[in-house]
């Protein structure tokens, strides 16, 4: 009789090991399948439900050291009173200089980006209002020979 075909109360105890006909080794102690239930079967056989939470556990660990790492990174930044300044700028002739205005300004301490255009003669800087002020980043771009305003 194969195994599939057997009933319910057949299988518990009766299934010959392997699969092959031949009664279960002497110390092989066959489990109902009651009793297996919130137990995880796989290739190397039962593994206990306390295994299965401890890699629960350990997943939610990871989980929770890296919100902590993100909190510890972001929430500064979002505390910081970032505010953005959008200038125009006369007197560039390249792209190079540009770029120039550009580094001077990422160099400002409190500036956390700057982006200059060229084409569109104007920049755009994030800054955090607690270290620089507006004023300081155009004296910036006025030492470098350029002419700043903010753009209203």
């Amino acid at each position: 009789m194969r195994w599939r075909d057997m009933s319910e109360r057949d299988r518990i105890g009766e299934r010959p090991s392997r699969g092959s006909g031949r009664p279960p080794r002497p110390g092989c102690t066959r489990v109902p399948a009651s009793a297996t239930r919130g137990l995880s079967v796989d290739f190397f056989g039962i593994h206990h439900e306390r295994e299965r939470f401890d890699s629960r556990m350990r997943g939610l660990a990871q989980s929770l050291v890296v919100l902590v790492a993100l909190m510890t990174v972001v929430l500064p930044t979002i505390a910081a009173d970032q505010r953005t300044l959008v200038l125009d700028i006369k007197g560039m002739h390249c792209a190079g200089c540009a770029s120039g205005i550009e580094a001077m300004l990422k160099r400002v301490e409190g500036v956390s980006k700057a982006d200059v255009s060229y084409h569109g003669a104007q920049a755009r800087v994030a800054y955090d209002a607690a270290k620089t002020t507006p004023q300081k980043i155009i004296e910036t771009i006025e030492t470098m020979g350029y002419k700043a305003t903010v753009r209203k």
